[in-house]
């Protein structure tokens, strides 16, 4: 990782902000902080070039969480290496480059974690679990992961990575964005967690004027199902969280930043598996497809730590025409 002075030769940050963030009960280790701040018209929405610095000098991982920008204030995720129990520390948030520059990845940030900018990451970063004999082509459209094909009866096509053990008290937060199209009884996009003897799934499907989501597990089939009419196709946002009282789904839609499901299996977890992608159960062969518009997995707490954000400050002028 380039120390800070490499950081400011490359970037040219030209605005950054002191954040305070205090911490919680528990000492965190490697999490993941959401700030939220208004940077729309400082970055670039394609590489929005943003690190952190913490009291040190030591350069902190940050990327940007690009689809909160259509539903209120976009959130700068920071991966802070140490958080002692109720101790604040302070770090210093840079943005504002002289030109496009992609910095980190999700990766670099989260667990598990990609924003699909670039191909060959993402190709190598997933594992495949493959079923049926489908025929699927990957494309990669923007920031966003396109997965379509032809899909006979049964067959299923998806992305994931290791399970991550789970304890009581350490908690996971699983999001998926996307947005999906379909017909008759099919996945698509469908997201599954959990690595028990009754893995944990939410599914999404499209029918005629309307979509509904299902939550669903090995061990008790088909638990809530909720169907909305009047819109057939939008983005929407899946949270898993992992907890000692079990799996937590809720999803929302992106377009209306509603909750469609808020659903907990009470079974305890004991490791969470991220995985997504589509099946098909309709009996028939059909053609398919799911955009994907970001993956990630982190560590969580509840109530998470608390974050005071200073007034915006400037370091480095240039030329507009840079």
């Amino acid at each position: 990782m380039p120390n800070l002075a490499q950081l400011m030769l490359l970037v040219k940050p030209r605005w950054r902000r002191e954040v305070v963030v205090t911490g919680v009960g528990v000492s965190l280790t490697d999490y993941a902080v959401a700030i939220p701040l208004d940077i729309r018209d400082r970055v670039a929405v394609k590489f929005p070039a943003v690190y952190a610095v913490d009291e040190s000098g030591s350069v902190l991982p940050a990327v940007v969480d690009k689809y909160m920008w259509t539903l209120g204030t976009p959130l700068v995720w920071v991966k802070i290496p140490s958080l002692p129990a109720g101790a604040a520390k302070t770090i210093y948030l840079y943005y504002g480059a002289a030109r496009p520059v992609h910095l980190f990845r999700y990766s670099d940030v989260f667990i598990y974690g990609d924003d699909f900018q670039d191909p060959s990451f993402t190709d190598a970063y997933w594992s495949k679990s493959v079923y049926g004999d489908p025929s699927v082509t990957l494309s990669f459209i923007g920031s966003a992961l396109r997965m379509s094909g032809s899909f006979p009866n049964t067959a299923v096509y998806q992305l994931y990575k290791p399970g991550v053990s789970y304890s009581p008290g350490k908690h996971h937060q699983y999001v998926v964005r996307s947005s999906y199209t379909g017909t008759g009884n099919i996945h698509a996009p469908r997201m599954d967690v959990g690595g028990d003897s009754a893995g944990r799934a939410v599914f999404i499907f499209y029918l005629q004027n309307a979509w509904r989501v299902a939550t669903w597990s090995s061990a008790e089939g088909e638990v809530a199902r909720y169907t909305v009419t009047g819109y057939p196709r939008e983005w929407v946002v899946v949270d898993v969280y992992v907890t000692a009282s079990g799996y937590r789904f809720l999803v929302r839609s992106l377009e209306r930043a509603v909750t469609v499901m808020n659903y907990t299996f009470s079974t305890t977890p004991t490791s969470a598996l991220p995985r997504f992608g589509i099946r098909n159960y309709s009996g028939s062969t059909q053609t398919l497809d799911a955009v994907f518009y970001h993956v990630l997995f982190r560590h969580y707490v509840s109530p998470e730590p608390s974050v005071s954000v200073g007034a915006e400050e400037e370091v480095y002028r240039y030329p507009d025409t840079v």
